[in-house]
């Protein structure tokens, strides 16, 4: 199975020791960055090219759209309602979140029913896991978990079919890593009516 790892600077350490130990363990594991300790980079980028590559694997049919770069993102000023236009005064409206980060339903093809073949999982990196886990669930057909222990992982695992783990590098030691990635890796979904019911209804989500 392959294994995509992603990581902004604060969990940039103990991605590195996890490509490593996990090829140890007989995996393949994928770089996606960041490639250097770089204190002014953005989980969102890192975690974007971990689903994204994930997706590609496992449903090849499920294309997603890259996210946009910074500065490419349009700024559209918008007079507030009940007060005349002035060009010192707008407010400023962002593109949707939506078109920048999330797959459209129209990339879609074929049956949402279909069973899944797992070729590829992926980790995804920050201090507190937490912005890396939002960043990865804005993509339809990732289901990322933040554990916190091995009865945390298998539970992702065999109820709600994750297929990326998040980690919070400033609360897990190098061997609770191990020992959630080892759990994680190693459980098999319930393929439980139920809860393949609620893994596609997660995907239906626009």
């Amino acid at each position: 199975m392959k294994i995509f790892l992603g990581a902004d600077h604060r969990g940039f350490d103990l991605k590195e020791h996890l490509l490593a130990w996990l090829q140890h363990q007989g995996y393949e594991t994928i770089d996606c960055g960041d490639m250097v300790e770089d204190a002014s980079d953005d989980y969102v980028d890192f975690t974007a090219r971990v689903c994204e590559q994930v997706l590609a694997e496992n449903r090849p049919h499920l294309s997603t759209q890259t996210l946009v770069e910074p500065q490419s993102i349009q700024l559209t000023a918008v007079p507030k309602k009940s007060e005349p236009s002035h060009s010192d005064s707008p407010t400023v409206k962002l593109q949707s979140a939506q078109s920048i980060l999330k797959p459209q339903k129209s990339d879609l093809q074929g049956s949402e029913q279909e069973e899944v073949q797992e070729k590829a999982m992926g980790i995804v990196i920050c201090g507190s896991g937490i912005g890396v886990t939002i960043a990865a669930n804005r993509f339809r057909g990732i289901r990322c978990a933040l554990c916190i222990s091995q009865a945390h992982a298998e539970h992702a695992r065999t109820h709600d079919h994750a297929n990326v783990l998040a980690l919070a590098s400033e609360m897990l030691s190098e061997d609770d890593a191990h020992s959630i990635i080892l759990r994680f890796f190693t459980t098999e979904p319930d393929n439980n009516e139920q809860y393949i019911r609620r893994r596609e209804k997660l995907d239906m989500i626009a």
